[in-house]
């Protein structure tokens, strides 16, 4: 019980704004497709987020921003959705599993790696929703 109560005071792991970066918590880094099965094909990898990545969706007012990214084969968006928000595969649209951005909060890099449309949402709140468009 004592171990719980130190795990509260010290914040788990997040930043002092609650943000988790998935880069450096729970020890190595986890496949992006966390709630895939393990032999679930995806063209959405998890990597480390470079000082630069080719776009960045935050979060605010209930709304993923920008709602929509349209990025390159190969290119890296960041994920850093407030510490209330959790990007997961969108249940009915076109998606991949390795769209997902870890715990709720966590900070998390994903390069496509193929040409498509991959629509997420948010795991608590499922009225948010964005989409990564890659093409060549």
């Amino acid at each position: 019980m004592r171990w719980l109560l130190a795990l509260v005071l010290l914040g788990c792991g997040g930043d002092e704004n609650g943000a988790k970066d998935a880069t450096n918590i729970d020890g190595p880094p986890r496949d992006a497709a966390i709630d895939a099965p393990p032999d679930a094909p995806t063209a959405v990898r998890r990597v480390d987020c470079p000082s630069a990545p080719d776009a960045t969706v935050t979060t605010a007012s209930f709304q993923f921003t920008p709602a929509s990214v349209s990025i390159n084969v190969g290119d890296i968006v960041k994920f850093a959705p407030e510490n209330i928000h959790r990007v997961v595969p969108h249940a009915t649209k076109p998606t991949d599993p390795g769209m997902s951005s870890g715990a709720t909060g966590e900070i998390r890099c994903l390069q496509f790696t193929e040409t498509g449309e991959f629509n997420y949402q948010c795991g608590p709140h499922p009225s948010m929703m964005g989409v990564v468009q890659v093409s060549n």
